[in-house]
C-alpha cells in the first residue's frame, strides 16, 4: 500500500512537472483547425495502437513517421509535454533514431528549456557524428542571450562544416552590442 502511494505521488509530481509553464503553450488555432489536429492525434494514436506491417510499412513495430506525426500534432495543439511523452515512448522501439532525438531537442528549445535543449543537441551531435547540431546549439544560446557560448558553438560549427552564416553572425553581433550597452 505504501509503495502504491509513493508511486502515485511520484507520478503526480512528474505529470505536474510536464504541465508546468513551458510544456503547454498557447496556440492560435480556429475551432476548425483545432478539431482537424485533434482528429490527427486520434488517427495516429489508432495507427500506433493497431499497427500491422503492410507493403508500405513493414517494420515489426509502429514506424517512426507515425510517432513523429502524433508528436507534431500535439505540438501544433501546444501540448509540448504530450509531444515529448510521444517521442519518449517511440524511443522504446527506436532507441537510436536521429529524427526522434533531434525533435526532442526542438521541443526543449520551444519550451524555453535551453539547458536541456543544448544537452540534447550535444548528445545528437556526438552520437550521430553530425556537426550541424552545433548550429542549433548556437541558436539556443542566441535565444538565451548567451553570446560567449553562441560564439563558441558557432565557431565549432564553422570549423566542422567549413561554412558560415551571415544571419547568425549578425545575431551574435547584436548580442555583443547589447552587452556593451548594458
Amino acid at each position: 500500500m505504501f509503495k502504491k502511494l509513493i508511486s502515485l505521488f511520484l507520478t503526480t509530481l512528474f505529470l505536474a512537472g510536464c504541465l508546468q509553464s513551458g510544456w503547454t503553450v498557447k496556440v492560435d488555432l480556429t475551432d476548425e483547425e483545432r478539431q482537424e489536429v485533434q482528429a490527427t492525434v486520434t488517427e495516429y494514436k489508432d495507427k500506433i495502437k493497431n499497427y500491422e506491417p503492410d507493403e508500405v510499412f513493414f517494420t515489426p513495430d509502429p514506424p517512426i513517421p507515425f510517432w513523429v506525426e502524433l508528436a507534431r500534432a500535439y505540438e501544433t495543439l501546444g501540448q509540448l509535454g504530450d509531444a515529448l511523452d510521444t517521442y519518449e515512448k517511440a524511443k522504446d522501439y527506436y532507441p537510436r533514431s536521429q529524427a526522434i532525438e533531434n525533435n526532442i531537442g526542438r521541443l526543449y528549445e520551444k519550451a524555453g528549456k535551453y539547458e536541456e535543449a543544448v544537452e540534447q543537441y550535444l548528445y545528437v551531435a556526438e552520437e550521430f557524428q553530425e556537426p550541424k547540431y552545433y548550429y542549433d546549439i548556437t541558436w539556443v544560446y542566441i535565444k538565451a542571450k548567451d553570446r560567449k557560448n553562441a560564439e563558441k558553438y558557432f565557431n565549432i560549427w564553422q570549423l566542422a562544416t567549413q561554412k558560415t552564416d551571415g544571419q547568425t553572425q549578425r545575431a551574435i553581433k547584436d548580442l555583443r552590442e547589447e552587452e556593451k550597452a548594458n
